[in-house]
């Protein structure tokens, strides 16, 4: 009896502990395969800018951490076609990506560009080029979109014949945020159009230039004088408006692109002659162009005791959209253009304003 019990015994307390390995053995496997069948855990990636790391360009997978935002990048494009009457200026400007995307499509512009009896230049439009809003000291705008990367814009507007081309390739260069260079470092290229030649500005030097010549503007060679201190009364109403190197005074009458405005330009006197003046401030404002007009409708002006030409350009004409007023005078070796331009009937009542600003002008 007492043999059988302790064999009984045994054989229960070994029954007991392999029910627990087992169970033990179970709960293991159960773990282990819930652990390694499921989805691997999550790699957790944290970014470290170069600067608080000592990564460096060592080649590693660490991602760098990026700004919020990134500037766009501006191109410019300038085509200017020289003429006995007027100076032209085609200037293309937009993120780089848009001029590169429609680059064939305003070289094609350009070249196509030809100027009509009135020394007007027409071009053929087309679906992709969109009419711009109207601007002040511009004859045209044309626009055209790409989905993705923006706008391109194409400003074409005039200044007298013969000008100094250093000076507006250094007011370019302001615009691009470089610094002006001297005329011995002033390489223009060229490009045909339908009648003539382009001188082209391209200071990023992006863009294909196959079938372009290097050359030097021979306008180049005049040094601009030293400039005198501009004294003058603001009118009651206008303010202060920017300036630039040739632009030397700028007052607005108002917030809108096509407010009125009242300019001061310096340029050079041996390129500039009163009549074609006239008779580009006649094509801005859509009036005869012919010199007989332009010698009719002048008179004489004084401003600060220097004779010069005014020209009163306001019509009658309700279809008349804009008006100006320009005058001309030479000191020294410099022309200075004092010209109010904007809607026709908004400059009207102006005029006095106008008037008392050229009485109060004074060069130091």
């Amino acid at each position: 009896m007492s043999a059988a019990y302790n064999y009984w015994h045994r054989l229960r307390v070994s029954s007991i502990s392999m029910n627990r390995r087992c169970k033990l053995l179970i709960a293991f496997f159960l773990l282990t395969s819930w652990l390694g069948c499921d989805d691997a855990p999550e790699i957790r990636q944290y970014r470290v800018s170069k600067e608080r790391s000592d990564l460096g360009d060592l080649g590693t997978n660490v991602p760098a951490e990026r700004p919020a935002s990134r500037p766009v990048l501006n191109q410019m494009f300038v085509a200017i076609a020289s003429r006995s009457d007027a100076t032209w200026f085609f200037k293309l400007t937009g993120p780089v990506a848009a001029m590169k995307e429609t680059q064939d499509q305003w070289k094609q512009l350009l070249t196509d560009i030809d100027f009509n009896e009135q020394g007007e230049p027409v071009w053929e439009a087309t679906e992709d080029w969109k009419q711009g809003p109207a601007r002040q000291f511009r004859f045209a705008t044309l626009l055209r979109s790409t989905p993705e990367n923006g706008n391109v814009e194409l400003s074409i507007s005039s200044l007298g014949p013969n000008q100094n081309m250093l000076d507006n390739v250094n007011r370019w260069l302001g615009q691009l945020g470089k610094s002006p260079i001297e005329k011995e470092q002033l390489k223009l290229e060229s490009m045909k159009y339908r009648s003539g030649e382009f001188k082209i500005f391209d200071e990023n030097g992006m863009l294909s230039t196959s079938g372009m010549m290097p050359s030097t503007s021979p306008a180049a060679t005049a040094i601009a004088p030293s400039e005198p201190e501009l004294t003058y009364e603001v009118p009651e109403g206008w303010k202060k408006g920017k300036v630039n190197s040739i632009v030397k005074v700028r007052l607005l009458h108002g917030d809108e692109p096509t407010s009125p405005q009242i300019s001061v330009t310096q340029l050079m006197a041996a390129a500039n002659q009163w009549i074609p003046n006239a008779q580009r401030w006649a094509r801005q404002v859509d009036m005869d162009t012919s010199p007989e007009f332009a010698e009719k409708n002048s008179s004489k002006v004084n401003v600060d005791g220097i004779e010069g030409n005014k020209v009163r350009l306001i019509s009658d004409d309700k279809s008349k959209e804009r008006g100006l007023i320009g005058i001309m005078i030479v000191r020294g070796e410099l022309a200075w253009f004092f010209k109010m331009f904007g809607d026709r009937e908004e400059i009207a009542p102006l005029e006095g304003d106008f008037d008392k600003f050229v009485e109060s002008f004074s060069f130091k």
